[in-house]
């Protein structure tokens, strides 16, 4: 059973790291559980937890009309847990936006169901400095716009 987990948990891993670079919102949503809830992490930032209609919502609306291309993740290490049925990736995550290339350290524990083949719990940690950074740009470009 054990290895069943493990594996589902890294095809998992692999078809949401495929799913963000095609940028294709559907596949990123297709393996998460109902009760799935997203943290973006630090808390700090001031992000709310968002169920799976509340980060389709969000990621709609504000996250990609930022984004000219898919992210994608160049992945660092992976960790996987199975009998906890979690694993924890940390890596740079890079896309071209609307302001410029993004690149930020990001960090993803994910919370997996019974049978490790939906998440049921994700937190994304990321640079905040650089999530200030990129805001700040975003807020510059967004007051450029609106004067043209």
């Amino acid at each position: 059973m054990a290895n069943t987990v493990l594996d589902n948990m890294k095809r998992y891993d692999q078809r949401i790291l495929d799913a963000y670079a095609a940028w294709n919102l559907d596949a990123i949503m297709a393996d998460r559980a109902e009760e799935c809830v997203y943290h973006a992490r630090p808390e700090t930032a001031g992000l709310p937890p968002r169920n799976n209609a509340e980060y389709r919502q969000w990621y709609t609306t504000e996250i990609m009309p930022l984004m000219k291309t898919g992210i994608k993740v160049e992945v660092h290490n992976i960790v996987y847990d199975a009998e906890a049925r979690k694993s924890v990736l940390h890596g740079i995550s890079t896309s071209e936006s609307i302001v410029g290339p993004y690149r930020n350290e990001v960090i993803l524990i994910t919370t997996f169901n019974e049978s490790g083949d939906k998440a049921v719990k994700i937190e994304e940690m990321f640079d905040s400095a650089y999530f200030q950074q990129f805001g700040q740009r975003l807020q510059e470009f967004m007051a450029q716009q609106q004067k043209q």
